[in-house]
């Protein structure tokens, strides 16, 4: 969208906005895909784009003009869960599941990262963790340009000046993450539990599970013998 509004004969001004949005449906986890089987609840992106520029354009005599140009931009980017109740600890029933040493890093989310080997990924249900995730750039610059026309020759003379942000978090391993790789110590390459024998590769981060779930309390005693740190 452009507004244009001549002031005088020597000077024109123009204001030009513009706003784009976009939504995006992640069903095997965002950016690249990580998991071989679809999530239960679908990552989604909405993300927001805005921007403002303003010129004003003077004729100074014959030969001279003068520009300046005001802008500003922002990016949004936030992704989150389509559906957050269905992978939520208090929708799971596993509120009391807890980090090594405490909760240092709050989230309403459970596990979505079951990895099966990094080979090829073909068992993995994997979202990377720390969600929701956010990026926020901006920028806003002022600039002046001074033209002069001297014989055959065009000559510039001028100054900008720019501010840019950016804000963000960044995808982690806050809710936890399981692994049961066969290459590695005690890994069984299985991705359930089937009794109180069954061993795992590692758990990353979670040390305690207590659950009115018949499959996290046995992952829970498993825990207890097998976790790492």
């Amino acid at each position: 969208m452009r507004f244009d509004y001549k002031v005088t004969d020597n000077t024109n001004i123009y204001l030009r906005l513009a706003r784009e949005g976009e939504s995006d449906d992640n069903p095997y986890g965002i950016w690249w895909g990580p998991s071989a089987f679809e999530l239960p609840s679908h990552v989604v992106g909405e993300n927001l784009g805005r921007s403002a520029a303003a010129n004003i354009t003077s004729v100074l005599s014959p030969t001279m003009t003068n520009e300046i140009v005001i802008s500003g931009s922002k990016l949004q980017l936030n992704y989150d869960y389509s559906d957050p109740s269905k992978v939520s600890k208090s929708a799971l029933g596993v509120e009391n599941l807890e980090l090594p040493w405490g909760d240092m890093v709050q989230t309403p989310y459970a596990s979505v990262a079951l990895i099966n080997g990094w080979a090829n990924g073909a068992g993995n249900m994997w979202q990377p963790g720390g969600l929701p995730l956010f990026a926020i750039n901006d920028s806003y610059s002022a600039t002046d340009t001074l033209s002069k026309i001297y014989n055959n020759h065009t000559l510039k003379f001028g100054g900008l000046i720019e501010r840019a942000t950016k804000f963000q978090n960044l995808d982690s391993n806050a809710e936890g993450r399981f692994e049961f790789e066969n290459d590695q110590a005690r890994g069984t390459g299985r991705t359930c539990i089937q009794d109180e024998s069954t061993t795992f590769c590692k758990v990353r981060w979670f040390l305690r599970v207590s659950s009115s779930s018949g499959i996290l309390k046995g992952l829970g005693k498993t825990l207890g013998r097998f976790a790492q740190r």
